[in-house]
C-alpha cells in the first residue's frame, strides 16, 4: 500500500473531478455493466442512466448499483490518468503483444467482436455508499492494482493456499453465497482498508481471492488488471 502517489508516476484528474464528467469523457450512450450487490447480477445501462443514479440522493436508491468493469482505453478519459510506471515496466500486452495490433484498436468499448488485444488495462470503478463485491478470482493470474481517487475501499484477501482455494471452489459450487462469508471460514484471511489517495498493489499470485467493500461514501477509482510477471 502507498498512501500518497508521489514517485509512483500516477497522474489523475483534479481533486474536484466528478462522475458526470466521466460521463462526459467516455460518452453518455456507452453501455457498463452494473452489479446489482443484493444478488452480485450484472445488467446493462448507459452511463447517462448510471451517473442518474449515482447523484440521486442515497435515500431515494431503492437498490445498491456498482460499477467494477469500465475499461476506458481509447476513450477521452485515458489522456487524463496515467498509470503507475512500474505496471508499464511489467504489462505483457505492452511488452510483448503485437504491436500493429494493438495500434489497429479503435474501438473504445469491449466488444470482443473489435477487440485487437487484452483490454484491460485501465479501468474506472464506481460504487455508493455500502456497495460489495463478494470474493472472486481476477481473471487469468493477473496483477492488479488500485487507486482510490474519493472515498474508500476495504478488501478481504485470502492467500492462495492449497486448503483456501479448495474451500473457495466448494463454497462457489454450494450456491450459498450470500449466506457464508468466505473470510470466517478461509486461513489467513486479512481485511485491507484504502484510504482517499491511496494506491495498492496486488501482485499475480499474492492473494486468491478478494472481497470488496465501500463503506462510508460513494466511491470511485482507477484500476488496472496486468498479465505480468509479477511487480
Amino acid at each position: 500500500i502507498f498512501k500518497d502517489k508521489d514517485g509512483l508516476g500516477i497522474r489523475m484528474p483534479d481533486p474536484q473531478f466528478t462522475v458526470s464528467e466521466i460521463k462526459g469523457l467516455v460518452g453518455f450512450r456507452r453501455s457498463v455493466d452494473v452489479m446489482d450487490v443484493s444478488t452480485q447480477k450484472g445488467s446493462e445501462m448507459s452511463m447517462a442512466q448510471f451517473v442518474r443514479y449515482y447523484e440521486t440522493p442515497e435515500e431515494d436508491r431503492d437498490k445498491l448499483f456498482n460499477v467494477i468493469s469500465l475499461e476506458f482505453s481509447h476513450t477521452k478519459l485515458e489522456h487524463l490518468i496515467k498509470r503507475p510506471t512500474v505496471i508499464d515496466q511489467v504489462d505483457w500486452v505492452d511488452n510483448m503483444w503485437p504491436p500493429d495490433l494493438k495500434h489497429s484498436q479503435t474501438e473504445g468499448t469491449n466488444v470482443i467482436s473489435e477487440m485487437k488485444y487484452p483490454k484491460v488495462q485501465r479501468y474506472c470503478l464506481m460504487s455508493v455508499k455500502g456497495c460489495y463485491t463478494d470474493f472472486h478470482i481476477d481473471f487469468g493470474g493477473t496483477s492488479v492494482w488500485y487507486h482510490v481517487f474519493k472515498g474508500q475501499k476495504v478488501f478481504w484477501l485470502v492467500p492462495p493456499t492449497s486448503y483456501n482455494l479448495a474451500l473457495y471452489e466448494d463454497w462457489v459450487l454450494s450456491g450459498k453465497q450470500s449466506d457464508i462469508f468466505l473470510g470466517d471460514r478461509a486461513d489467513g484471511c486479512q481485511r485491507v482498508e484504502l484510504k482517499q489517495g491511496n494506491t495498492f498493489f496486488i501482485p499475480s499470485g499474492e492473494s486468491g481471492t478478494q472481497g470488496q467493500h465501500h463503506p462510508p461514501s460513494s466511491t470511485y477509482r482507477v484500476s488496472g488488471s496486468t498479465p505480468s510477471s509479477s511487480p
